[in-house]
C-alpha cells in the first residue's frame, strides 16, 4: 500500500466502488465473460490480419493502422502493468477469465483495446460510431462487474484507449499519404 494518504484514500474509494459494481451471480458472470472476451486482443489482431489479406470490410491501410494501434496500446499497457504491479481484486476470477501471464490489474487492457478500436471505427464509419463506443464502454463495465479490475483500472484503460485510438487515426492518415499510390493498400 502506498505511503501517501491521498493515494491510500483514493485506492480505498476505488475498491469500494469496484466491489459495489462486481456481480456475484454465476449466470450473469458467464454472459459478461462472453461479452468481455470480445475485448481480447487475439481475435482483433486475427480479424484485422484476415481483413488485411482479403481487403474486406476495412481497407488494408485501415487494418494496418488498427494492428499498429493495438500493438502500441498493448505495449503501453504491459509496461504500465509491470511498473505499477497492482494486484487484481479477485484471484479466483482471474483463474477463470485471464491469461496466465497477465497478473496485474492496472490499467485494463480490455478497456484500452475496446476504446481504441471504437474510436478508430468511429473515425472510419461515423454513422455506426455510437454502436462501437457503446460496445467499448460495455467491455469496460464487464471488467469491473467480473471483479477482474478496479474502477480506476478501467478509467486508466479508457484514457489509454482514447490515446491509442487517436494515435491509430494519426497513423492511418500518414499511411494514406504514403501508401495511397500503391493499389495493394487501397
Amino acid at each position: 500500500m502506498p505511503k501517501n494518504k491521498f493515494v491510500q484514500t483514493l485506492l480505498k474509494y476505488d475498491e469500494k466502488i469496484s466491489k459495489k459494481v462486481a456481480i456475484k451471480l454465476k449466470s450473469i458472470q458467464k454472459i459478461l465473460g462472453f461479452i468481455s472476451l470480445s475485448g481480447n486482443s487475439q481475435p482483433w489482431i486475427i480479424l484485422s490480419a484476415v481483413f488485411f489479406i482479403f481487403n474486406d470490410f476495412f481497407t488494408r491501410i485501415q487494418n494496418l493502422s488498427q494492428i499498429i494501434a493495438v500493438l502500441f496500446s498493448a505495449s503501453i499497457v504491459g509496461i504500465v502493468k509491470i511498473i505499477v504491479k497492482r494486484e487484481r481484486p479477485n484471484h479466483l476470477m482471474v483463474e477463470e477469465y485471464i491469461a496466465k501471464v497477465d497478473y496485474y490489474s492496472f490499467p485494463s487492457g480490455h478497456s484500452t483495446r475496446a476504446i481504441a478500436f471504437s474510436i478508430m471505427i468511429t473515425y472510419y464509419y461515423p454513422a455506426y460510431g455510437w454502436i462501437f463506443i457503446l460496445w467499448g464502454l460495455i467491455i469496460a463495465f464487464t471488467r469491473i462487474a467480473l471483479d477482474l479490475h478496479y474502477f480506476f483500472d478501467v478509467i486508466a484503460g479508457i484514457i489509454l484507449g482514447i490515446i491509442g485510438g487517436v494515435i491509430g487515426i494519426f497513423v492511418y492518415q500518414k499511411l494514406v499519404i504514403v501508401l495511397s499510390d500503391y493499389s495493394f493498400f487501397t
